[in-house]
């Protein structure tokens, strides 16, 4: 039996920050990500238009009560959630399940996929907050990867779209007169995720949940939160926007991807995870 993984790349629809991005990313930006395509005048124009847009608004954003304390009828499946070890871990660290507003949250990431607004979000329903958690913040272990086999190759494929999907394990199990053998997977367990740093609210996980949540209206749902105290650094992954934008006076907010004066649609590389499981019988 053979496991091993590997990644896809595939062009499709997402929306991004134009207004608040740097000159070499916004340019490439609207040609795919691909850097080494040259840009024209109207790409330009479009850049420029765009932050000049971002420039007239009003100065500061109101973000007061934007985040409130979990109601008592989402005590139950808080309960439930903070007997896992992943989450109590992050509650060890200081992360506390609140509600959040997501129109006046800020946003770093320049980028979403618009094609990413699941099924899940699809079928929650808007006036239970139970069922806003349970995509908001799932319980870990409960979101797997789609799976189908391959009677060709004699393989199991799980595809992902999350680069968390990972072989973590092997195993081998009577079953009856036979003998079974195969690896654990695993998806990881990601959490809708709010940060307070320097006086602001920032979405830090969670993007395309909370844009295909807006999308269907959803302002208010179940998150984790957390202050990062004055004095500690403020880590984020490559590729964000710089912090100028997010830190300057007209930070970039969640609703703002929908903004057609200053972001625009374009069709960006998705990297798929692809784990493919086969057995192969060989004479030796």
């Amino acid at each position: 039996m053979n496991g091993s993984a590997e990644t896809n790349i595939t062009l499709e629809p997402a929306r991004v920050l134009l207004g608040w991005m740097d000159t070499e990313d916004a340019l490439h930006a609207q040609h795919g990500g691909v850097a080494d395509v040259e840009t024209s005048e109207a790409d330009r124009e479009r850049l420029r238009i765009a932050r000049e847009r971002v420039a007239a608004r009003r100065v500061g954003i109101d973000q007061r009560n934007l985040i409130t304390p979990v109601p008592g009828t989402l005590v139950p499946y808080m309960n439930d959630l903070r007997r896992h070890p992943v989450t109590e871990k992050l509650l060890a660290e200081g992360w506390a399940p609140s509600v959040v507003d997501l129109r006046r949250l800020c946003a770093f990431q320049p980028r979403v996929f618009t094609h990413q607004a699941d099924q899940r979000i699809s079928t929650v329903d808007p006036g239970d907050l139970a069922s806003l958690a349970a995509v908001s913040l799932p319980m870990p272990g409960t979101t797997t990867a789609p799976a189908c086999f391959d009677p060709a190759r004699n393989a199991w494929i799980m595809t992902s779209s999350d680069p968390n999907l990972r072989v973590t394990g092997n195993f081998r199990q009577p079953m009856g007169t036979q003998v079974g053998f195969g690896f654990a997977l695993s998806l990881g367990s990601s959490f809708l995720s709010v940060i307070q740093h320097a006086g602001r609210y920032f979405l830090a996980d969670g993007y395309h949940r909370a844009v295909a949540f807006l999308q269907r209206g959803i302002t208010h749902v179940p998150a984790m939160t957390h202050t990062i105290p004055d004095g500690e650094p403020f880590q984020l992954p490559s590729g964000m926007l710089p912090p100028t934008a997010y830190h300057g006076d007209r930070p970039p907010q969640l609703t703002d991807f929908f903004a057609a004066d200053v972001s625009i649609a374009v069709h960006l590389p998705v990297f798929r995870r692809i784990i493919i499981i086969q057995a192969l019988e060989v004479m030796a």
